[in-house]
């Protein structure tokens, strides 16, 4: 080519006589000049994405880098979230609980008294000041009867977010139960970061601040985990289970759980994207720091147990739930029944139902208070007092246990009037006094 010409003819008139190259060997050595590009470029290449390949790999063997992965509790720093007022979320039954862990790591917590007791000591706590209306929620934990349930939320969220109000709902109206929803280290406005030890530590407080520091009977209290929460539930009740007979618990709910992290990865969303990448499978089970073994968990537990889980489920198949209902003893049939083994284990498959409505439907609370009515008949409490009737009521109601249920509510504002309670006819009407309607 020209170009190659004029290079030759610079080059010849630069160098002596005796050393000036001939032309065939001045195109040899730039006649091609792409080719050695190209070379250089794929070389390059191959280098670049090799030292990416390693970054990745040093960086999520690391366990704070897993943390962010896993439990992404980073994602609150994204949410506007009144973490010590639960009632900016409505939450007008629920207070704000501080606590301490094991290792001194400071948490958050919300509180939802029932219902029906709500009913009762609303009036009361709008006149009562901060640290009264805590003695207030202590005495109702204390003295009363109803189930306590403890739940842990899942990844990427926090009491205050999703799932946390969601439950708190459900269990503190429709089962008329005690909610405590926690927020781990790292999650929410609670202090430290993420780890399965701490987390686990971190279930392990809220347990001793409900039975230890409250008063509550452990046949009293249900553990119940979302997702990753269901992964710290399950550990806790194998924990407790070591201690003795008199530590275990009412009984445990998993809702989506999965048999564990290592297992979950191939086919969580965020793990196919690095599990294509050759060899990465392998690294990511042996270096994963977080193992959250729920069907070795549930294998020695003897309480009933409750798996639910979406049919719909494309964060965590629903193979996963069923093979957790086999580890805990159950028949494994996939359904939904009631399996042998070592203690009451139910699967409920919600065919409709995805990752994080499985509450939108029915079935799912009825299923745990039916778990709930169980656990009372074989607790010390035996099952009697007004709570189980209540219970029992909600599923066999009819016309009459309406009635009779909206007569309660209208006695238990009868304290908060000064005494002064509203009539209840048959007919549906409410005969009151001057006192009672101001």
């Amino acid at each position: 080519s020209e170009r190659v010409a004029i290079m030759a003819a610079s080059l010849r008139r630069r160098l002596p006589p005796t050393k000036r190259p001939s032309a065939n060997a001045v195109v040899k050595l730039y006649g091609r000049p792409s080719v050695f590009v190209l070379r250089g470029l794929i070389v390059l290449g191959i280098a670049y994405a090799a030292a990416v390949y390693v970054t990745i790999v040093l960086l999520a063997a690391l366990p704070s880098m897993q943390a962010l992965l896993v439990c992404m509790h980073w994602v609150k720093w994204f949410v506007r979230a009144d973490y010590a007022h639960p009632s900016s979320l409505y939450l007008l039954n629920a207070r704000n609980v501080r606590l301490n862990s094991t290792d001194g790591v400071e948490l958050g917590a919300w509180h939802a008294l029932p219902a029906r007791r709500f009913a009762t000591q609303h009036l009361l706590a709008a006149r009562l000041s901060s640290d009264d209306v805590d003695d207030l929620f202590d005495a109702e934990l204390a003295s009363s009867e109803d189930p306590v349930v403890l739940f842990f939320h899942g990844n990427a969220e926090t009491r205050a977010t999703s799932q946390g109000p969601v439950h708190l709902r459900a269990v503190s109206s429709f089962l008329s139960a005690h909610a405590v929803a926690l927020d781990y280290r790292g999650f929410g406005d609670s202090r430290g970061w993420p780890s399965e030890a701490g987390m686990l530590r971190d279930a392990r407080a809220t347990w001793d601040w409900a039975t230890r520091h409250h008063g509550v009977a452990p046949s009293r209290v249900v553990l119940w985990g979302h997702s990753l929460g269901a992964g710290v539930a399950a550990a806790l009740a194998a924990e407790l289970a070591e201690l003795g007979a008199g530590q275990q618990p009412m009984g445990l709910v998993l809702e989506s759980p999965f048999r564990s992290l290592p297992d979950l990865l191939p086919e969580y969303p965020l793990g196919r994207a690095v599990c294509w990448i050759p060899g990465a499978r392998i690294l990511a089970r042996a270096a994963l720091a977080f193992r959250f073994d729920v069907a070795a968990a549930v294998a020695g537990l003897d309480g009933p147990i409750l798996i639910l889980h979406g049919g719909r489920d494309r964060v965590v198949p629903v193979a996963h739930a069923e093979s957790v209902y086999a580890a805990a003893g159950g028949a494994g049939d996939g359904g939904g029944g009631s399996g042998g083994g070592r203690g009451q284990v139910e699967l409920v498959v919600l065919p409709t139902a995805g990752h994080d409505d499985v509450l939108a439907h029915p079935r799912a609370v009825h299923s745990v208070a039916r778990m709930l009515q169980r656990g009372l008949v074989e607790s010390p409490m035996g099952g009697a007092g007004s709570w189980a009737a209540r219970l029992s009521s909600l599923l066999h109601a009819d016309a009459g246990d309406a009635a009779a249920s909206r007569k309660d509510l209208v006695d238990a504002w009868a304290p908060v009037l000064g005494g002064a309670a509203p009539v209840y006819t048959a007919a549906g009407s409410d005969e009151t006094d001057d006192k009672a309607k101001s």
